[in-house]
């Protein structure tokens, strides 16, 4: 008002609140009424409510960031799934999992872990970001899913979880290897009717994911489920083949020999 004093003109946007608590946007209008000498004696001009204006550009923002964000995400999930069809090695595909669920979803630790037998997972691949200092051990972890009511309720009910404060959740400081973080989120990988693995998310803060979050690791779990299925089959190919080329070496080899002891005897 100082300035629209001094200048004669006023041009402003901004909010009230009324007596029913109600806020409001208004756009006010000023402009200067001067007398014969030129001396500026009042302001007049109007006050419209553009409430619905604002809201209206309010939404167009918000629904341009969503538009950004779903191309942006749709993008990510194009090149994730590429990615993972690209190569069937295992490692490839545990590595490339991890990568592309930390940038959709950030946290602490994020961990692979695939069914062994029933209810037994093994650590196929983990990264922890909040403890640079820690050991890898020379062979996968392994967890007994029975003794964790929370890895059976994905396990065993195919159910996502997410705990967003884990200081609060009966029995979590019992949860062997889990108990130090605050929030966690898990998604249980399916293929072919079967559970194969579990994806986990955790971090030191409580309140860290969302349902946004889930969304987006319940996506991301469809492809790496199959990609992962996909790795196992490769393998035991793999494995086949070796054997099948050592049997068919060992073939060659005893025809070799009869072939030099029937040689042997035709020249004695």
């Amino acid at each position: 008002m100082g300035e629209a004093v001094q200048t004669g003109q006023l041009d402003e946007e901004f909010r009230i609140v009324r007596p029913d608590n109600a806020t409001r946007w208004i756009w006010v209008r000023g402009f200067p009424v001067r007398d014969s000498a030129g001396i500026l004696r009042r302001l007049v001009g109007t006050a419209q409510d553009i409430s619905a204006r604002k809201s209206a550009e309010e939404e167009i923002a918000q629904n341009l960031d969503r538009a950004e964000s779903a191309g942006a995400e749709a993008d990510a999930f194009r090149r994730t799934t590429l990615a993972l069809t690209q190569n069937l090695s295992m490692d490839y595909v545990l590595d490339t999992l991890l990568q592309a669920l930390l940038k959709l979803v950030p946290c602490d630790s994020a961990r692979i872990l695939l069914v062994e037998a029933d209810t037994r997972l093994f650590l196929a691949r983990e990264v922890q970001t909040c403890e640079t200092n820690r050991r890898i051990p020379k062979s996968p972890a392994t967890f007994e899913a029975k003794d964790s009511k929370f890895l059976m309720h994905v396990l065993a009910g195919r159910n996502n979880l997410l705990i967003a404060n884990t200081a609060i959740e009966a029995g979590w400081a019992g949860f062997k290897g889990f108990s130090h973080l605050l929030s966690w989120l898990c998604v249980p990988l399916v293929a072919s009717q079967q559970v194969i693995g579990l994806l986990s998310l955790g971090d030191s803060r409580a309140h860290v994911f969302t349902q946004e979050h889930l969304r987006l690791a319940k996506s991301l779990a469809i492809p790496a489920a199959v990609a992962i299925q996909n790795a196992r089959l490769y393998e035991q190919a793999e494995i086949f083949r070796v054997e099948l080329e050592e049997r068919l070496s060992d073939l060659e080899r005893a025809q070799k020999e009869l072939r030099e002891v029937q040689q042997g005897r035709e020249m004695s």
